[in-house]
């Protein structure tokens, strides 16, 4: 006599192409380790490069030409007084109206000497600028 394929299958596979539960943990589980494993060899965030260093003299290649989408997947700052209005668009948080606002406080004050000048600009607070301050950088300050 011979077997249907239902009867073949054992009884926790059953129930017409739905996991069990017992099989749902198996494959979040798997899941997890797999992101665990993901993250333990991705970076936390950007690199880390020093305060007024914007990242364009990197064994003779010419990054200053990327834009800041490409320099943001690079792990590389975007220079905060020369971006343009799109590049800073790359940096969670920015839409098309505040990069415009940024851009336009630029070209009135003559650019940004320090981080908190940033907060003059409409929409951008100390809790917004900490979310920024990672992806730009600024030019270091001379004076003492």
């Amino acid at each position: 006599m011979e077997t249907s394929l239902a009867q073949q299958v054992p009884s926790s596979y059953a129930g017409r192409g739905r996991c069990t539960i017992g099989t749902r943990q198996e494959i979040g589980l798997a899941l997890l380790v797999m992101l665990l494993a993901l993250l333990a060899i991705l970076p936390a965030g950007p690199a880390a490069i020093p305060p007024g260093d914007t990242g364009t003299e990197t064994q003779g290649m010419d990054l200053a030409a990327l834009s800041g989408a490409h320099r943001i997947l690079l792990g590389l700052p975007i220079e905060l007084n020369t971006a343009a209005a799109g590049d800073l668009q790359a940096i969670p948080g920015i839409g098309p109206a505040l990069s415009k606002r940024i851009t336009d406080y630029r070209l009135l004050q003559g650019g940004f000497s320090r981080w908190q000048d940033l907060t003059e600009v409409k929409g951008i607070g100390p809790k917004r600028l900490a979310l920024m301050r990672p992806y730009l950088s600024l030019p270091v300050s001379k004076e003492p």
